[in-house]
């Protein structure tokens, strides 16, 4: 309850009971009451909030993770995979078709990771981080990397990003 309506109903309780009797009196320690459970109850919904806030941000943030991680993989057994073959081949023609084949994947892998990025990652990275924010008073942060990621250190950056403002709102709201 706001200090302003706690001042409100004081006033108001103070006029009331000036006008009535001694037998009154429960009926405004009834209204105190209530304003206290009142209280306590806004209390536990923004909590819940803030923990439900909290676990959904925490989930996207495992999600984005295995996202990298399932990436970098598949990054690295092109990489393997290509050093192994050119190491064999022999002639300049032959390792410049491996690099062409390479270079190729390579380019396939990050296309396919920009465009799950963008469809099933970047919306709910952008919208987290606004209402993340708006739980927190002044929390900054680079937030051209949540539109375009280009590389791991930014997905990273994001996840990380999303997940220390997650620990903060659970700490109480300070940065």
């Amino acid at each position: 309850m706001s200090p302003y309506i706690k001042i409100i109903s004081l006033v108001i309780g103070f006029y009331s009971l000036s006008a009535c009797n001694v037998e009154d009196l429960s009926s405004v320690e009834e209204v105190s009451s209530i304003d206290a459970t009142y209280d306590e109850s806004t209390t536990k919904k923004v909590e819940s909030v803030e923990v439900t806030l909290a676990k959904k941000t925490l989930y996207f943030v495992k999600n984005l993770r295995e996202f990298i991680s399932r990436y970098k993989q598949e990054d690295e057994a092109v990489q393997s995979n290509e050093w192994m073959q050119m190491a064999l081949a022999t002639s300049d023609e032959e390792k410049n078709k491996l690099w062409q084949k390479f270079t190729a994947a390579s380019s396939e892998i990050t296309n396919s990771r920009n465009s799950e990025y963008e469809h099933r990652f970047r919306v709910n990275a952008i919208l987290l981080r606004d209402e993340l924010r708006s739980h927190l008073s002044d929390y900054s942060a680079v937030d051209s990397v949540y539109i375009n990621p280009t590389n791991y250190f930014g997905y990273s950056h994001v996840a990380n990003d999303i997940e220390t403002m997650t620990q903060l709102l659970l700490k109480g709201n300070s940065p």
